[in-house]
């Protein structure tokens, strides 16, 4: 068994214990072991080996080998044993060898029939070629799409064989050739290619097994769809004896280097045959774990492979197709990604019935308040109106106080100016009396207004001298501070001085009193009785801010 597949021996339980107890490791070839590879069975066959024929293969599979290697994908060149050679020593020796005993002479093996076979820079291609050659035109564009389907290019661009089933070669969804009509003429074209290529040992044939492949496993060759593994080395099953259904494929990977037809039809779709290899082993992958979800492709990666399927779908001729399971793998991938769009869709939905439902709210809302509004102030449009006209009605009921009800009339009218407001401004002003001034209890003789028109000054038979005032910016009624008493008899006139600041009155009782009025009289005669002295300048700043400060107390004289 090759190395590269105790991996896959590990998942089975007698192979396992095998490994483990009863293993027997056989390592590369050398030189002369390999001579000795070729000279015994040929002896064990009862077949003569003309001399040198044996080290003559051997040293031009080592020189073949050695031109090889620096061009195989990541090679740097080979020196070791033949083996271990990265082309593939073992399936050239094989095929040269095979090839030469078809041109034995009387049970010898010669130089000539070696040199007729081709030698072993050309056996396998000489092999694939006369393979290739006996097919018909129409089987040997079978095999132009079959050959290539049982390879696979991984993701770093490194050629390797897969395993297909023959169902999958001749399935419908694969490119057919144009003449062909139904399936099964499809399966027996696809049938003859593989009969031929297995006769001349480049293909080996085996049963349709359940996968085998172990969790987690990534590396040694892909497995293709729902395959099994025959052990390497085995005889290839015979031509007559190819099953109709069952496995196919290359039975050496130095096919895919030394055969240029098959490098020819691999080259024209490189890109295309990495993506679809990726796809193909993505896909196993995804059936082999039950067909998790987790495993299928999403955003661009599915565009991507999506657009690629279609386009080899259209151009079957073209380009490759994809087996059962992998069109199933992209489609599942294509549900998903249609449910998730779904489910976006209908969550951006539902936020954007949601983001309606709360705009309409908002507008109903702000409508209703706007209306709520608008009916408050009709109401209070309403209240006013109602107050303007009371006041304007009140205003009108007070003949005797004139600045009352001219406040009155103001007030309705700057409440609302409605009609009662406006006849009852229009009746303030048709009447000339501004205020009436009451205190006296007698007869008023005289009056006089002070030169600032800020004062005025009544006398009466009381016997008293009342001072009306008012400050120059107000609007109110004048108010009267407390008489100014000291005549025995009525107050016949009374008189300003030029500044003011004094009053002149005179009565019956034959005297004439001068006032000091600079200040309301009660205010001075308050200031005095409460401070006993007069007010500093900072104290009369504090309590009579709006009168010029004056040193002392003011005296009636």
């Amino acid at each position: 068994m090759r190395g590269d597949f105790d991996d896959r021996c590990a998942t089975h339980p007698v192979l396992a214990t095998a490994l483990q107890e009863r293993a027997f490791v056989l390592g590369p070839m050398s030189e002369q072991e390999m001579q000795r590879a070729i000279t015994g069975p040929a002896a064990a066959a009862g077949l003569a080996i003309e001399d040198g024929l044996a080290e003559q293969v051997v040293r031009e599979l080592v020189g073949h080998l050695r031109l090889l290697a620096p061009a195989a994908p990541g090679g740097s060149g080979w020196a070791g044993p033949v083996a271990s050679a990265p082309a593939g020593a073992l399936p050239l020796l094989s095929m040269a060898m095979a090839r030469t005993w078809a041109n034995h002479e009387n049970g010898r093996l010669t130089r000539h029939g070696y040199d007729r076979a081709g030698g072993v820079a050309s056996a396998v291609k000489d092999a694939a070629e006369d393979a290739y050659a006996s097919l018909s035109p129409r089987q040997q564009q079978i095999a132009e799409r079959v050959i290539p389907a049982l390879t696979i290019t991984g993701a770093d661009g490194q050629i390797t064989r897969r395993r297909a089933s023959l169902g999958e070669l001749a399935n419908p969804s694969q490119p057919r050739h144009p003449e062909q009509s139904t399936q099964s003429e499809q399966a027996d074209l696809v049938q003859r290619v593989v009969e031929v290529f297995t006769a001349a040992r480049l293909m080996v044939t085996g049963p349709l097994l359940p996968p085998t492949k172990p969790a987690g496993e990534t590396n040694g060759p892909p497995t293709g769809i729902a395959s099994s593994r025959s052990i390497r080395g085995s005889a290839p099953a015979a031509a007559d004896n190819a099953p109709a259904t069952g496995t196919v494929e290359l039975a050496h990977d130095v096919l895919v280097t030394a055969w240029p037809r098959l490098q020819s039809w691999l080259a024209g779709q490189h890109a295309d045959r990495i993506l679809h290899g990726q796809i193909l082993q993505d896909a196993a992958e995804w059936n082999e774990r039950g067909r998790d979800p987790s495993f299928l492709y999403r955003g661009i990666r599915l565009e991507t492979a999506s657009s690629a399927a279609a386009r080899w779908h259209a151009d079957p001729g073209r380009y490759l197709g994809l087996p059962g399971p992998a069109d199933a793998f992209l489609r599942a991938g294509a549900r998903a990604a249609t449910r998730t769009r779904h489910r976006w869709q209908a969550l951006f939905m539902t936020l954007a019935g949601l983001l309606v439902i709360a705009i309409v709210t908002a507008v109903v809302a702000v409508h209703s308040s706007q209306e709520a509004e608008r009916q408050r102030a009709v109401a209070l449009s309403r209240s006013a109106q109602i107050l303007s006209r009371q006041v304007a009605a009140y205003s009108q009921s007070l003949p005797n106080d004139p600045a009352a009800s001219a406040r009155l009339a103001a007030a309705a009218w700057a409440i609302v100016p409605t009609d009662d407001a406006r006849a009852s401004m229009a009746a303030l002003l048709s009447q000339p009396a501004r205020a009436v001034l009451t205190g006296h209890t007698d007869y008023v003789y005289s009056v006089a207004f002070s030169p600032d028109g800020t004062r005025l000054a009544s006398a009466g038979v009381d016997q008293t001298v009342r001072i009306w005032a008012r400050p120059p910016a107000s609007r109110s009624a004048p108010h009267c501070g407390a008489p100014l008493t000291g005549h025995t008899d009525y107050v016949s006139s009374v008189a300003f001085s030029p500044d003011g600041t004094h009053l002149a009155s005179a009565g019956r009782d034959q005297m004439v009193r001068i006032w000091d009025v600079a200040l309301p009289h009660d205010l001075l005669r308050a200031v005095c009785g409460i401070a006993g002295r007069s007010f500093t300048p900072q104290e009369w700043e504090r309590y009579i801010p709006d009168e010029p400060y004056r040193p002392s107390c003011p005296a009636s004289r």
